[in-house]
């Protein structure tokens, strides 16, 4: 059924507004008006395949979720821009009726009031929720895909594919190649943009249960369904020939027809992807018609259409004006995961994907052996994905299974390089701390579709990132969010299957402190796969054997600003459950103490954030437990951030540490100016300095110039070092007297850090932890003018500890933990220290060396999970597999996507020219790796 427009649709020049839905309003949904008379009308006709005495409730949210269904298949261009499609509610029952398995599903969950094996059994779990669609998001996301695309992220894709073509003449599986990435990257709209400038064949894989969810474009049914077919699972090579047979055939018929016979060949892609726009749909289903009528009529003739399709394909590269070199030809698979079932009618391991796959490994072939065309290799085919496959432990172009792949000179790595950061270039010094606030601010950074929902309208961008991160529908939007610790965490794995509750509170800890994933084991790349697939998490590179995949975190503020709501919507014990993942074998992240480092500064973040909103908690009761909360949907709503938010640096110390300790922190004076000169104390110091952080990034280079903390600090990121002495960085700015918090523009801000290292060893070494604040490296790139003195802090932090249990009798044996708990300032020096500064205007230095990891020293540790935090740092306890990486050769398209944060172009490709100039932002010049090809170029 095609949507009708209304008659006058053009004629009226002030058409009635639609009215925008609401959730909860059932009568609106996705900008179709549907009467009372009209639902009721329509649910009389469903209830006959249903039991009488059904639920009603349920029945009408399958009702609104087929309408849905119905109204995003069929409402293509101006329809769904506004114009009220009219349903014809016979076509409309159509759809549950010609479904039999969904229908059969739908009588169940209606007779036994019970729709968890509907949505188990139909996939529609997780952020894939068949009745928990949010209209204006779906709107918000088919706008964005017709926005003007950013970057030129499809012209590199078409270089890397001319070149795998020009360094190959074999076609085969060397032809194959797949782009790997979670959601929200744009890879379907990438490949959309090539279709522009090369003659594309797109085809959307999805299976039709999925597409009532976010998921965008939508998918070409009638193809799905024909790939599916597997009545006859030994003539699943004779059902492809004649599909593309039929494909190739047809469309050459349409490119010489009156519309298509002028145009020439640069102007054939264009035009084609265009027609396919509103054609697509019956040109595919016309094609899949006359190839199955083909089948029928030839099953049992193997070898039926070889010759034909050759013809076929050959007639059409001529009529496209293929080159010799590059590509002429490209047809991309989108969402293939539908075509994962066994292809063999024994225990045979492929599946209909792979069977797949070698027929379009034999399409690339004929080109290359055509006697007439010798050396041209111009034809080229794509999966999309967001990794899923995996988990099955198989490449996605599949291993070998044929003699083609035999023949190919090389299999190509998986394409994983995909827009970040992609933004209007912008000055940060105009910006405001009131403007990083925001959301819309935050919507610039990390994967194209923050942005691109805000720019379409959607203002509940925050509320799709928790989604998408968790995996699956919220159960109630967060109201109390509260710094308490009361459930227990549930197992790792349900039923074979990582437990939903595991990998929402891994996707949200990992998001904010870095935990890395070990791929030792299968339990552990099925993990990786499950985060990358449902979890967001990235893809940085996949080698061309395929076995494994460099996956993490990168610096994307919405997404820490989502973690931290999921992690104190519903707190879980942080140490108990890094306790279990190092038992498990699941992590390789870090040092251990690093990591609990990285965890303990967030809850200190957390905390102090928690504590500014007692003025807005909505619970008097949980005021009183010192469990502080606030409205995030209402701030949200505002356009504000809960966790993205600046802290004064007293506030924050006093969240790190205990009451008998921060007081020590605040009152000491720094170690390398002499007392004489009356030096302020540290409160005094940063009596004006803020923090905001949500997450910690790794940084790539040694560096650490007062400008990495302003850049870290715009994108509220705190820093992991690559650095021989300090691990960790936390960004600080520092006002000047008297101005406005708010409306201080940051070009008027100072910057510094506080620095954290972690050791595990109780000598002293102090002069490993030294540092001259008065070095020109530390402030060369953002000069800091000489009458203002900028303070810098260092933190050693002895988390690791142990003493031996002291002896029944020691007076030492009254405490309950043998971990020493002490905060030591560094004294001032004297005036012959050969710490003492000789520069009058020294930037002064404060140092501590903290002893412990105990409720005593730090006040974000629970006296409960002392024991947590003993097995974790116990050098007796499990140990993690690796270190987080730290990479010596780190490739331009890793630096580009922030895997490693850096102070070079590539990373902050979102500055203009000037700022580059400005603060002496270097190109990235010396040592180049290309992740995507696993090769090195040397400049």
């Amino acid at each position: 059924m095609a949507p009708k427009r209304p008659a006058d649709s053009n004629d009226d020049p002030n058409p009635r507004p639609l009215r925008q839905p609401k959730l909860g309003d059932e009568n609106h949904y996705y900008m179709v008006k549907v009467n009372e008379e009209d639902m009721e009308a329509i649910q009389n006709k469903l209830k006959r395949f249903f039991p009488a005495d059904g639920d009603s409730q349920l029945l009408n949210r399958i009702t609104l979720g087929l309408l849905h269904y119905a109204v995003t298949r069929n409402a293509r261009g101006a329809e769904r821009r506004g114009i009220n499609p009219a349903l014809d509610d016979e076509s409309f029952v159509s759809l549950a009726v010609d479904n039999e398995v969904f229908r059969e599903d739908c009588r169940k969950a209606i007779q036994e009031h019970d729709p968890r094996d509907l949505l188990r059994n139909r996939q529609m779990v997780q952020q894939r929720h068949f009745f928990d669609i949010d209209p204006l998001v779906l709107l918000a996301v088919q706008n964005g895909w017709d926005s003007k695309y950013v970057g030129d992220f499809a012209e590199i894709l078409v270089d890397r594919i001319d070149k795998a073509l020009a360094g190959s003449s074999a076609g085969g599986y060397s032809n194959l190649g797949s782009i790997i990435q979670s959601s929200g990257y744009g890879k379907s709209r990438m490949v959309d943009e090539v279709a522009k400038i090369r003659f594309t064949f797109p085809f959307n894989l999805r299976p039709a249960e999925e597409s009532a969810s976010l998921a965008y474009p939508h998918p070409d049914n009638c193809v799905t369904r024909y790939f599916s077919d597997s009545s006859n699972r030994t003539a699943f090579a004779l059902r492809d020939r004649l599909f593309f047979l039929h494909l190739f055939d047809l469309t050459l018929k349409k490119l010489n027809s009156i519309e298509f016979e002028s145009k020439t060949a640069a102007e054939l892609p264009g035009l084609w992807r265009e027609w396919l726009k509103s054609n697509r749909s019956d040109f595919y289903g016309y094609v899949a018609q006359t190839a199955e009528e083909d089948f029928k009529k030839n099953a049992n003739e193997r070898k039926y259409g070889t010759s034909e399709l050759n013809a076929a394909l050959m007639g059409l590269l001529k009529r496209l004006g293929a080159p010799d070199k590059g590509l002429a030809l490209f047809l991309y698979f989108d969402e293939v995961h539908s075509l994962f079932f066994s292809a063999d009618n024994d225990e045979g391991n492929r599946t209909r994907w792979d069977t797949l796959c070698s027929s379009l490994a034999h399409l690339t072939t004929i080109v290359a052996e055509d006697t007439q065309v010798s050396g041209k290799n111009n034809v080229f085919c794509l999966s999309l994905s967001t990794a899923n496959h995996f988990v099955r432990s198989r490449p996605y172009f599949p291993a070998p299974l044929s003699q083609h792949a035999a023949d190919a000179v090389t299999l190509l790595a998986p394409f994983t390089k995909t827009p970040f950061d992609i933004m209007k270039p912008f000055d940060p010094r105009t910006k405001t701390f009131g403007d990083l606030q925001r959301v819309t601010y935050l919507a610039q950074f990390g994967r194209p579709l923050w942005r691109s929902m805000l720019e379409a309208g959607y203002a509940k961008v925050m509320r799709l990132a928790r989604v998408k991160l968790a995996g699956k529908p919220e159960e109630s939007p967060p109201k109390n969010l509260l710094s308490s610790i009361d459930d227990k965490l549930g197992p790792i794995e349900e039923n074979g299957n990582f437990s939903a509750e595991f990998l929402t509170n891994f996707a949200a800890l990992s998001t904010r402190v870095l935990i890395d994933v070990s791929p030792d084991r299968e339990t552990g790349r099925r993990l990786i796969a499950t985060l990358v697939c449902s979890h967001l998490r990235t893809v940085f590179f996949i080698p061309e054997h395929r076995e494994t995949m460099m996956t993490g975190v990168p610096s994307e503020p919405i997404l820490a600003e989502s973690a931290a709501v999921i992690m104190n919507q519903k707190p879980i014990r942080i140490m108990e459950f890094l306790k279990i993942l190092l038992e498990s074998g699941l992590v390789g992240s870090g040092k251990r103490g690093e990591l609990v480092a990285r965890a303990l500064l967030i809850m200190a973040i957390d905390k102090a954030i928690h504590k500014q909103g007692r003025n807005v908690a909505i619970d008097e009761a949980i005021r009183e437990q010192r469990r502080y909360a606030f409205d995030v949907e209402q701030i949200y709503d505002n356009g504000k951030t809960a966790y993205h938010k600046v802290v004064p640096v007293k506030e924050f110390i006093e969240a790190l540490f205990a009451d008998k300790h921060h007081r020590a922190v605040m009152e000491s004076l720094p170690e390398n100016v002499n007392p004489d000169d009356k030096p302020p104390t540290f409160e005094k110091a940063f009596k004006n300095g803020y923090v905001c952080f949500t997450h910690f990034t790794p940084f790539e280079g040694p560096d650490l110039h007062n400008t990495m903390a302003f850049l870290a600090f715009l994108r509220g990121a705190a820093a992991q070092f690559n650095h021989p002495t300090f691990d960790m960085g936390v960004p600080v700015a520092i006002l000047p007297e008297g101005k406005d918090l708010k409306s201080c523009p940051l070009s008027a801000v100072r910057w510094t850090w506080l620095f954290f290292s972690v050791r595990d060893r109780e000598a002293s070494q102090s002069a490993r932890y030294w540092m001259n604040t008065d070095d020109p490296a530390l402030w060369k790139a953002m000069p800091v003018p000489n009458h203002e003195f900028t303070p810098v802090a260092t933190f050693v932090m002895e988390l690791s500890i142990f003493r031996p249990k002291p002896a029944e009798g020691d007076p030492s044996a009254v405490s309950t933990s043998n971990l020493p708990t002490e905060i030591k300032p560094k004294a001032p020096p004297t005036r012959t220290s050969p710490r003492l500064s000789t520069n009058k205007h020294s930037h002064p230095r404060y140092a501590f060396v903290i002893t412990g990891c105990t409720a005593e020293v730090y006040s974000v540790i629970k006296e409960a999970e002392k024991e947590s935090y003993r097995a974790v740092l116990s050098p007796e306890g499990p140990a993690f597999a690796t270190e987080y990486p730290r990479y010596d050769l780190v490739g331009k398209s890793i630096r580009a996507a922030k895997e490693t944060f850096s102070l070079n172009k590539d990373c902050l490709n979102y500055l203009p020219p000037e700022v580059y100039e400005q603060y002496n932002i270097p190109d990235w010049e010396d040592l180049e790796v290309d992740v995507d090809q696993g090769s090195v170029e040397v400049s």
